[in-house]
């Protein structure tokens, strides 16, 4: 006799009394009703539960998401505003003390929101763009981002 056919032998005459309960198959709304006259038990509060890490916290309250989401944005539309205001009063400072360009400084937030690493060589109709660390930063912020849609769409 084999392995295999041993195994099913084994497993048929295997009794569980599953077959026999008849409270097994019927679950949820397929019940009986309660009968009349008996009272239901009252709800009970839901256990509290644990305080959540504020490291993860943005995973699950929509608050939290938003405003680590929105502190880019802020940042990014702030850097963009302010900085050609800044550019024209800080230009003879920087140019007399160093050798940089304030018109060189790129926006510091922008790989929250955009490709970074842009391959030089690559022709601009059709870019094309290498690994680096600015990707984390892209990843990460969309991961929160989608938090946020799912926790305000749940």
């Amino acid at each position: 006799m084999s392995k295999a056919s041993f195994r099913r032998i084994a497993h048929d005459n295997t009794d569980t009394g599953i077959l026999d309960d008849p409270s097994h198959h019927l679950t949820g709304p397929f019940l009986p009703p309660t009968p009349p006259g008996i009272l239901t038990p009252a709800r009970t509060a839901s256990p509290v539960s644990s305080p959540v890490s504020p490291w993860i916290r943005w995973a699950i309250d929509p608050l939290f998401s938003f405003q680590i989401v929105i502190i880019p944005i802020v940042a990014y539309f702030n850097w963009e505003l302010i900085t050609p205001l800044l550019k024209e009063k800080l230009r003879p400072v920087l140019e007399t003390y160093t050798n940089y360009s304030f018109s060189e400084i790129p926006n510091p937030f922008a790989p929250f929101f955009q490709l970074s690493n842009l391959v030089a060589s690559s022709p601009p109709d059709d870019p094309r763009y290498a690994k680096s660390w600015g990707d984390l930063l892209f990843i990460a912020y969309h991961i929160v981002l989608f938090s946020l849609v799912r926790n305000k769409a749940g």
